[in-house]
């Protein structure tokens, strides 16, 4: 089921709602990501265009493990997917600031969830 991000009410919507129609929830594919063409470097990235890429890739992340992690353990158990990318550990070969950062996030957070 696809919920938009970095909303909660439609997040926690969309989990009630796969429990309510399957019966419990097996999996979390969090898929979340944007890469803004004006995203560049810190001195020329714009705010606007930071906090929405942080919004979408990374509260985008939390908010469907926060309400998306209560739905597996009532299923007894599970499996969460989170999507990040390369740039997370190695740095982008161009300028993407914000980007680079959320998918950044995106690893520290699951691996803090372990």
């Amino acid at each position: 089921m696809f919920a938009p991000t970095c909303r909660k009410h439609p997040i926690a919507s969309r989990c009630r709602g796969g429990e309510k129609a399957f019966g419990k929830l097996n999996v979390l594919f969090n898929n979340a990501g944007i890469m803004h063409a004006k995203d560049d470097d810190a001195v020329s990235t714009d705010e606007g265009i930071w906090d929405l890429t942080l919004d979408i890739n990374a509260k985008g992340v939390f908010l469907g493990c926060k309400y998306g992690i209560p739905a597996l353990r009532r299923a007894g158990g599970g499996s969460v997917i989170n999507t990040a990318s390369f740039v997370a550990r190695l740095g982008a070969a161009t300028p993407q600031i914000a980007y680079t950062a959320s998918k950044g996030a995106v690893l520290a957070m699951t691996a803090s969830w372990r």
